[in-house]
């Protein structure tokens, strides 16, 4: 795992900053303030110099304004994503691969060893595809459990959030989803589930309890889980590894450290592991 330190932060202001194969935006930016990053930005403690990122700008200019042009121009090799954008435009950036697979896949690897999540099998993924993080990332892990891609379903948040509204509307997506879903578990030997806390609870009522005892294992994903949901889920797919886990398209995936143990007043608290060097 990447590891954040004098050293990796050197190299990473040499490669925005180079005069030649630096990032357009960061070379733009230094001209207008009036620094030369790559000798005041020495150490971590200089990174205030940086200041505040500039958000409008990542939604407002293209994706080859925020790679080193050295990387861009070898993008063949590059994983591509995108923020969720259900909350304003959409934010995309690139990984190499090896990037990739140590922010997304070497964590969740280490967490599914550790606790026995299932490996081979069969992956239902029933969240959002097309140029979504998540979707890439659930392809990767699938596969890096030696399984085929996964088995998915045609999910669009963007259009849901923009076009339903009200609670019937909700509902009535909602339903569009699962019936996807239930066709897949109905006809394929799905092990594995890949699903959000809600949908998975919507699952659990719609399947009798053969089909349920089949799913192995379940990775929470997209949002957060309640102590009330987590246990409701573990009931209702009781011979399921549980492993919920969080991230984004900027630092990654975080896994639960841990089985939940309560609180005395029965609340669970779960603990994600970050990953060094990207938050």
């Amino acid at each position: 795992m990447i590891q954040l330190t004098d050293t990796s932060l050197r190299a990473a202001i040499e490669a925005h900053f180079h005069p030649n194969s630096g990032t357009p935006y960061w070379l733009d930016w230094q001209t207008t303030v009036g620094i030369d990053a790559r000798h005041e930005v020495r150490t971590l403690d200089d990174l205030h110099i940086l200041g505040e990122f500039e958000r409008e700008a990542w939604t407002e200019r293209p994706l080859s304004d925020f790679v080193p042009r050295a990387l861009w121009e070898d993008r063949a090799g590059l994983v591509l994503a995108e923020t969720g954008g259900t909350s304003g435009r959409p934010v995309r950036c690139v990984f190499t691969r090896s990037e990739f697979e140590q922010g997304f896949g070497a964590p969740y690897m280490a967490a599914s060893a550790a606790r026995d999540f299932p490996r081979s099998g069969e992956w239902l993924f029933v969240g959002p595809t097309g140029p979504h993080v998540i979707g890439r990332a659930a392809g990767l892990l699938a596969r890096l459990h030696g399984a085929m891609q996964p088995y998915a379903v045609d999910f669009d948040p963007r259009w849901a959030r923009a076009q339903v509204e009200g609670s019937f509307g909700q509902v009535h997506y909602t339903r569009h989803v699962l019936i996807q879903a239930l066709d897949i578990l109905e006809r394929e030997g799905v092990d594995v589930l890949f699903v959000t806390p809600p949908l998975a609870l919507a699952l659990a009522t719609e399947l009798d309890d053969d089909r349920r005892a089949r799913i192995r294992g379940l990775h929470l994903g997209g949002m957060a889980v309640t102590s009330d949901t987590y246990r409701a889920i573990r009931a209702a797919f009781s011979r399921a590894c549980v492993l919920p886990g969080y991230g984004n398209s900027m630092f990654g995936l975080m896994i639960e450290a841990a089985e939940p143990t309560p609180d005395l007043d029965g609340t669970l608290h779960l603990d994600y592991v970050s990953l060094p060097g990207r938050m």
